[in-house]
């Protein structure tokens, strides 16, 4: 058995194998040698340079040209004797036979192959190859071909594709590389109509038969302008002049059919100025949903200013635009509008004449007008279509020396000479509306990559935060804006919505510059970067903090056992407004405290003397403040009268402009006398002494008063009204003919003292 097994082993060797044996030996796999045979003008080379394979596993190399005779290509590469697709890449992968392979690679003739020209002209164009019939050319020749459009009027060329690339041409003649393969050129053209814009209906000759007065024109004007947008879809407009303050001008107007209306033209501010300034304006539509206006003067900065549209139905705000109205300002040039302002300087209508081919009618206006010092005589040709559209103005003002006009003949002196000379001109393109190329991106001049930074003004100190955050409700939101982009920020973004689940807890200005703040809880703030480019910033509203307290007590004197009460609230008023009431501990009077149903308290007083109220919130208890109660026992008959007699009562009532002294005597026998100074500004008015007789009511303690002596013009100021307070304080109202002052306090002197002294 051994011996067998030795002989397998050494047939299996010559054969190059070793494999499993029946005993449990092994036997190993064959490799087979790749080799490479590289024609001329190629190379071969193997992956990792391995040459040496078992059957099955994939044998990469790499197949390169070497050679600069652009005559010749890669024929054929063999992997043994099977032929393989020539790879652009050069790189090929083949399983390994169970033999040895040689790579093989061969050289040719670059074969030359035409290829051909098909068109496609779209509706209203033709395409011309210039070689005539031929239609089929040799890669790398040059194709040339010319386009035409049959009727500029009423078709667009939009644009000429060779394949996939669209190609650019000089008067209607385009070349192109022709390619290694078929192509075809197309014509993409849009039709505006079928022509029948472009010729104006006949004149009705009623309808110039009845234009008499300029009142007649302006109609006819108003007319124009309302159905401009419907015929014109351009024009011009020029003025010069001599006079040295006003502008020359001279713009082209377009009217395009993707919502824009575009003048540009030169400008320059005075007849003496020389130097023009470039102007361009657009006013159109971006995406249909914001209304933008541009303007540019070469001598200074861009300006754009957008507004979102909305509904016509939409509550107005001065950010926004109606639908109908954005619509009309861009389906409109406005030129019979510009002429119409200068209507206001004709008078009659001279001439009027219907062309020979029946389409159109022209007036002749004219005006003069007899000044102190000028005279100036205005006319007018102006020409309407038949469908009653402005087609054109020629409009000339003359100025004249007042001295140059004969006013008895109305005419001229023979000499005259002119002051000053203006010229308006205007003409109207009618046809199709077509597409205008806007000079700029309106986008330019908006951010995109922005942040918002808000002020917020609460309970009048502003704080500050970049982006969003924590507000406390009832604050007022306003907004600056930095952008992180190389390009002018010429439209700022503004706030346009609130989003939020807590229903009204924010509202935006009508201008969208500000946001007030109106409930607690989370919400976002739309801004729009005004091209409907929106932005969220997050926030939060939260319950303020105390910061105040306020409080008031309906009458600060009171007797013992009876009541007043006091009103408390918290500054500012979004704070929790709940207050504890307390008597500090100091006070001399003493008093109850109780709460009303209305958030109000009820004090009652019960001990004579000064009572200090300490009033606290009790959201935040550093929030206080306190009030004073003055606690006085209830006079009595012999207490006042005692304190009437024996002294002079002297108080000073407090008033905007000035500060009144007033001084009272009362005697035992039913007399008295007052007087009453003015102090203004540190000097004082001695008043006139004024006498009364006087009575004290013994049950109600009131005191009424009867002046007897004589109280001149000059004295403005008497008293209305005596009231005890207390035995020893009594309450004076004063009047300013007819008009009380608040009240003031008496209270008595150290003695009695001489009022006319």
């Amino acid at each position: 058995m051994k011996s067998k097994a030795l002989l397998l082993v050494s047939v299996l060797a010559v054969s190059g194998l070793v494999s499993l044996a029946s005993c449990g030996g092994t036997v190993e796999e064959s490799l087979y040698k790749v080799t490479a045979e590289a024609g001329s003008g190629t190379t071969i080379s193997f992956k990792d340079n391995v040459t040496e394979y078992h059957k099955g596993d994939m044998v990469t190399f790499t197949v390169a040209v070497t050679s600069t005779d652009s005559s010749q290509e890669l024929k054929t590469v063999k992997f043994g004797d099977t032929s393989l697709a020539i790879e652009s890449d050069g790189t090929y992968e083949v399983a390994m036979p169970d033999k040895n392979v040689t790579v093989t690679t061969a050289m040719g003739p670059v074969e030359v192959t035409d290829f051909k020209v098909t068109t496609k002209a779209g509706l209203g164009s033709t395409i011309t190859l210039t070689a005539g019939e031929v239609t089929s050319f040799a890669p790398g020749s040059t194709v040339e071909f010319d386009v035409a459009v049959e009727n500029p009027d009423t078709t667009v060329l939009d644009s000429v594709l060779v394949g996939d690339n669209e190609v650019s041409g000089v008067d209607g003649h385009y070349t192109f590389t022709m390619p290694n393969k078929d192509v075809e050129i197309e014509t993409v053209t849009t039709v505006l109509g079928d022509g029948s814009l472009l010729t104006p209906s006949d004149v009705v000759e009623s309808t110039v038969a009845n234009i008499t007065t300029i009142d007649n024109v302006t109609s006819l004007l108003d007319y124009s302008a309302e159905h401009e947008s419907e015929f014109i879809k351009g024009g011009k407009v020029s003025f010069d002049t001599t006079e040295r303050y006003e502008d020359i001008y001279e713009y082209t107007y377009y009217v395009s059919n993707d919502d824009k209306v575009i003048y540009e033209g030169t400008r320059a501010a005075s007849a003496s100025t020389t130097l023009n300034s470039y102007i361009y304006h657009e006013t159109g539509l971006y995406d249909d949903t914001h209304y933008y206006e541009f303007s540019y003067d070469s001598q200074s900065d861009p300006s754009i200013t957008t507004k979102p549209v909305v509904a016509d139905d939409a509550p107005y705000s001065s950010y926004k635009i109606k639908e109908s109205e954005a619509k009309t300002n861009v389906s409109s040039a406005g030129l019979s509008e510009q002429f119409s302002s200068l209507l206001s300087n004709l008078d009659t209508v001279e001439n009027k004449e219907i062309s020979e081919d029946g389409k159109y009618f022209t007036l002749t206006l004219s005006g003069e007008n007899v000044g102190y010092a000028d005279y100036d005589i205005y006319s007018a040709t102006v020409v309407f279509d038949g469908d009653q559209i402005l087609s054109s103005v020629d409009y000339t003002h003359r100025q004249y020396d007042i001295d140059d006009y004969n006013e008895e003949t109305g005419a001229l002196n023979e000499n005259a000479k002119e002051t000053v000379s203006d010229t308006f001109k205007l003409s109207t393109v009618r046809g199709y509306k077509e597409k205008v190329v806007s000079k700029f991106n309106v986008k330019d001049y908006a951010p995109v990559d922005y942040t918002v930074n808000t002020t917020v003004n609460f309970n009048s100190e502003n704080t500050y935060l970049t982006g969003g955050g924590e507000i406390n409700n009832g604050s007022i939101l306003s907004f600056t804006y930095r952008s992180s982009e190389l390009k002018p920020l010429v439209v700022e973004p503004i706030a346009v919505g609130i989003v939020s689940d807590v229903e009204g807890i924010a509202t935006v200005s009508d201008n969208g510059g500000t946001v007030t703040v109106n409930d607690v809880g989370d919400f976002k703030i739309v801004f729009d970067n005004g091209f409907g480019d929106l932005l969220e910033v997050e926030y939060t509203s939260v319950v303020p903090k105390a910061q105040r307290v306020n409080a008031t007590l309906e009458d600060d004197t009171i007797f013992v056992n009876e009541t007043t009460v006091l009103t408390a609230s918290i500054n500012p008023e979004q704070a929790p407004q709940e207050v504890s009431v307390s008597v500090k501990e100091d006070s001399v009077g003493e008093a109850t405290i109780s709460k009303n149903e209305d958030g109000t308290y009820t004090i009652t007083a019960t001990k004579e003397g000064l009572v200090t109220l300490v009033v606290t919130s009790v959201d935040n208890p550093e929030a206080s403040t306190e009030v004073q109660l003055n606690v006085v026992t209830p006079p009595t008959y012999d207490g006042v009268y005692k304190f009437m007699t024996t002294t002079t009562l002297h108080g000073t009532i407090e008033t905007y402009y000035s500060d009144y002294l007033v001084y009272v005597n009362f005697d035992t026998d039913g007399t008295g006398e007052y007087r009453i100074d003015e102090s203004s500004y540190g000097s004082v008015d001695k008043g006139e002494v004024v006498e009364f007789t006087y009575t004290l009511d013994q049950e109600t303690l009131a005191i009424s008063l009867t002046v007897t002596g004589d109280v001149t013009a000059s004295n403005r100021y008497t008293i209305y009204s005596l009231k005890a307070l207390t035995n020893s304080t009594m309450e004076v109202v004063i009047d300013y003919f007819g008009s009380q002052e608040d009240p003031g306090t008496l209270t008595a002197t150290d003695s009695k003292i001489d009022l006319n002294a």
